[in-house]
């Protein structure tokens, strides 16, 4: 995500546009005005282009230079406190909740077509199949953001109106899923790609405003936000169990539609950015380009390949986890009560590990922090899930893992600064860039796992007991190889810092990466030096 500034910086450009004494010196000062609000924060809003050479473009029309702009600037609303930033991020963890919590808890209903011979899929559907369901789920929530920044950046007055009608239609999806409950074609086309997608396009408007409520506090917000998927992962898992157990399937699916219209709904209600939108006066001359991702190319550079190895592998671990526990519970002769009940614990585990690692992010360096949470959901899936025979060991188990895996996703804000610095580029492409690759793992991993994973293995190994061997050793391993990762990442910093990379521009780069890299404050350490630039125009 990209870093805005604080209401003092944007009142000195303000400032700075009302000295302006003539229309010749009119472009100069709003250029300086452009410098010290930051291309980061506008090109988040989706309201100019996003070239480094144009910041005065970047400005949204609410922002340019005229005489009404100190008024303008000088009434947003304070950033990183005040109560549209927390109104903000009660909205925004409230989706989180419902769209992201759901989708944890798919695997309530994977292990009820599994084991119970109510459900209309028992013993018709494969494992690979049911798995897919909630796999496609996933990964269209990680797909969409990336493809639709185009569009939400062309099109901005759009946006709230986009994330209703999602709401809408994504509601419709399970209704009509929950009159096909007994075709599994039909079960992954609704309930799994397009109820997905549309999930995603849902999210978006809080991935583009987060950054213009947050910047200093990045860490915290996002470890608020996200915390909204551990809570509804934890909820969920006991609703959906209960209705399926009460109503069956298919009124378990049309009382998800009703309680994500009403909540998401609700939620959307209450989003707005902190930066004006308007309508913008042109089209764009090409909508291909202007809809295609842009500012991708950074991610070959080999400091960034080697953080998205790490994400991928982490996710990779993570996501087969998060599908599987449940049927693993099950497997060794538990109902389906008990299964969901660890389910549960395993995201409120990972609930507390979103708020802890939210708030160390912004004050110690996150590639030891990714090492180390990797590093323990490597340890605990090599020696306790192997033995876990016992309903006590697989508590264990889950509760370490969720805790020490659980807030990983708020890593990927200053895995994309960290990236940036290196190229003094726009943070939000990369953001988006780094979750969509999240999300080609949230797919793969699963399909890994479930290919790994023989439910014709009845008997109790000494390890992975159950035919959960290979799929325990695939997780273990993910983790440690993520971990390992790590450590070279960090010794690229060491070395980025010494000698900085070739296109930043010398010591400008290497302290720019030593900000950015270290910690999540770099963001606050550059809105810093852009005041002190702005205070000298």
């Amino acid at each position: 995500m990209t870093a805005t500034l604080p209401v003092e910086v944007s009142r000195t450009a303000a400032q700075t546009l009302q000295e302006s004494p003539s229309p010749q010196q009119h472009e100069g000062t709003g250029k300086a005005a452009a410098d010290a609000v930051g291309d980061d924060s506008i090109a988040l809003s989706s309201l100019g282009s996003s070239r480094p050479d144009s910041r005065v473009d970047l400005l949204p029309p609410s922002i340019t230079p005229t005489s009404s702009s100190e008024h303008l600037v000088s009434d947003l609303e304070p950033i990183d406190s005040g109560p549209g930033a927390y109104k903000f991020l009660a909205a925004a963890a409230l989706f989180e909740f419902v769209i992201w919590g759901q989708s944890y808890a798919y695997g309530a209903y994977e292990a009820y077509h599994s084991h119970n011979p109510k459900s209309p899929l028992y013993g018709k559907a494969s494992q690979p199949a049911l798995s897919a369901i909630g796999t496609l789920v996933i990964a269209g929530q990680h797909f969409v953001p990336l493809l639709s920044r185009g569009f939400f950046r062309s099109y901005p007055h759009w946006i709230k109106r986009t994330a209703f009608a999602s709401i809408a239609l994504s509601s419709a999806c399970l209704l009509i899923a929950s009159f096909l409950d007994s075709y599994v074609p039909a079960l992954l086309v609704f309930q799994g790609i397009l109820y997905g997608t549309l999930s995603g396009v849902t999210f978006t408007p809080v991935i583009l405003w987060l950054p213009q409520w947050f910047d200093k506090r990045m860490g915290f917000a996002s470890g608020i936000i996200y915390s909204g998927s551990g809570a509804g992962g934890t909820l969920f898992p006991i609703a959906i169990n209960h209705a399926l157990e009460s109503v069956g399937f298919a009124w378990t699916l049309r009382l998800s539609a009703a309680w994500g219209l009403i909540l998401a709904g609700g939620a959307a209600f209450f989003l707005k950015p902190r930066l004006p939108i308007t309508r913008p006066n042109t089209r764009p001359r090409s909508m291909i380009r202007a809809l295609a991702p842009e500012g991708l190319g950074s991610l070959l550079h080999p400091f960034a390949v080697t953080q998205v190895v790490l994400v991928v592998c982490q996710a990779s671990a993570w996501c087969t986890i998060s599908l599987y526990l449940a049927t693993w519970t099950s497997s060794l002769g538990f109902s389906a009560t008990t299964s969901t009940g660890v389910l549960s614990g395993f995201n409120a585990a990972a609930t507390i590990g979103y708020l802890v690692t939210g708030r160390l992010i912004d004050s110690m360096p996150y590639l030891v922090l990714m090492s180390g949470s990797t590093l323990i959901c490597g340890l605990s899936a090599y020696l306790l899930l192997g033995f876990s025979h016992s309903l006590p060991l697989i508590i264990i188990f889950s509760l370490i893992f969720g805790a020490a895996g659980g807030g990983f996703t708020t890593f990927f804000t200053p895995v994309s600064r960290s990236i940036a610095s290196l190229f003094s580029q726009e943070v939000s492409p990369l953001y988006l860039a780094v979750i969509f690759i999240r999300g080609i793992a949230a797919v793969a991993g699963p399909l890994i796992g479930s290919a790994l994973y023989d439910p014709t293995v009845s008997d109790y190994s000494l390890y992975g007991t159950k035919g959960f061997q290979g799929l325990v050793l695939f997780v273990g391993s993910g983790m440690a190889l993520a971990s390992v990762t790590g450590v070279i990442v960090i010794a690229q910093q060491k070395r980025l810092v010494k000698s900085g990379p070739a296109k930043s521009g010398g010591g400008g780069a290497r302290e720019q990466v030593s900000a950015a890299a270290s910690t999540t404050s770099g963001a606050g350490g550059s809105a810093r030096r852009r005041s002190g630039e702005a205070e000298n125009a």
